[in-house]
């Protein structure tokens, strides 16, 4: 991801130098075993691009603490090969890497079976392993073996079976498909991870995001929160942190009780009434409706009672002060009167007037609206009992 640097580790004795992901690996080796001057002529000694030949390995970066990513459900929709119709063909291709054939092996040790690839599958998807496989300077493109230490074998497995687009074995874990998606320059696997972003991992990748600095998920991720923020269940905010929280519930434009839920939900995945009350500062109140303030805002309890108030007087001054608001008049005569003959009313719930000076009441209890002319007189009636 954008600014990440990966290390690869020489032997017992080398030092390591941080190398930019998706990097090319031309040249000598000095950006890779750091400082280590190899002879290339020497007998017996292999060069490897990941290390020294005492230690060859891809050192696998640990995965920060968070919420599992999981996009597993959303990958039927997400095809790895948007521009291509290759299903077939590298289903054969991974058909025939099962059988070991003309494969580069990834070794994981004794005890664990190793993984195998097709040389040209690799170099296409992959920019690390394009140059590492294309020149004979270095020890996995002349024995076709690669060893991988601190990642685990199934999950490695999954990435490889990503790069031939198979979505089988077990679920596995955005944030370390989108790590090796980074750490060996597989933009195909990237794209696909980002595709699969939906309300029920958007959250996850954020957070995952916020802790690795990567701006090209986060700006994914506030874009999909963006369009599915309302969707976004409490579960899936567990372990989401207030700084993610925050520019999740930023991106939704509309806000107003789309925030304040948010809030809400966040509130009960994470359960800190303290950072609670930053999220709540973010809502506009005065996009919420009173009907919503009385009957999902004040019931919730997150809103103390005085700043309740406070909320509510300002609505209703908001409502006061419309342009449309129904300013107060001294009556210069009376009509009307409960029951229900024409011009008389049984709880009356609103009124409107009409440009000829004629206005309509909504006579609730009678069913019926009312149409009366400016002095009173009853004009008509909509609607009636039934």
């Amino acid at each position: 991801m954008e600014g990440r640097k990966l290390v690869l580790h020489g032997g017992p004795t080398a030092s390591s130098e941080a190398v930019t992901p998706r990097s090319s690996f031309t040249g000598s080796l000095s950006n890779l075993t750091a400082g280590k001057t190899t002879d290339y002529n020497t007998p017996g000694e292999e060069v490897s691009a990941c290390s020294s030949s005492k230690a060859s390995l891809w050192d696998w970066p640990e995965v920060p603490s968070g919420p599992f990513w999981h996009f597993r459900k959303q990958a039927a929709r997400a095809n790895l090969h948007p521009q291509e119709d290759l299903t077939a063909v590298f289903a054969a291709l991974w058909s025939q890497a099962q059988q070991q054939t003309d494969m580069v092996r990834f070794e994981f040790g004794s005890s664990a079976d190793p993984v195998c690839a097709h040389r040209s599958v690799l170099s296409l998807k992959s920019t690390v392993f394009a140059s590492m496989l294309d020149s004979e300077v270095f020890s996995e493109a002349r024995t076709g073996r690669i060893r991988i230490r601190d990642c685990p074998r199934d999950t490695f497995a999954a990435f490889i079976g990503y790069m031939y687009g198979q979505n089988e074995g077990p679920v596995q874990d955005g944030r370390a498909m989108w790590d090796l998606a980074d750490k060996y320059g597989v933009e195909s696997v990237r794209q696909f991870l980002l595709r699969t972003l939906d309300e029920t991992n958007v959250a996850a990748a954020a957070q995952y995001a916020f802790d690795t600095g990567s701006m090209e998920l986060a700006a994914a991720a506030r874009l999909c929160a963006g369009e599915c923020l309302p969707r976004i269940a409490s579960g899936a905010l567990q372990g989401v942190k207030l700084e993610v929280a925050l520019a999740l519930m930023t991106a939704f434009r509309p806000g107003g009780l789309a925030h304040y839920s948010f809030a809400e939900r966040w509130h009960a995945a994470n359960g800190s009434f303290e950072q609670t009350e930053a999220l709540l500062r973010q809502v506009d109140f005065g996009k919420v409706h009173l009907s919503d303030l009385l009957g999902t805002v004040k019931p919730s309890g997150l809103v103390a009672p005085a700043l309740f108030s406070d909320i509510c007087e300002r609505k209703l001054e908001r409502i006061r002060s419309h342009p449309w608001a129904m300013q107060p008049i001294d009556p210069t005569f009376v009509f009307g009167g409960p029951g229900q003959e024409p011009g008389r009313f049984n709880s009356p719930v609103g009124a409107a007037v009409f440009p000829d000076g004629c206005f309509a009441v909504c006579d609730r209890d009678n069913q019926r609206v009312q149409v009366l002319s400016g002095d009173g007189r009853p004009l008509g009636t909509i609607g009636r009992w039934g």
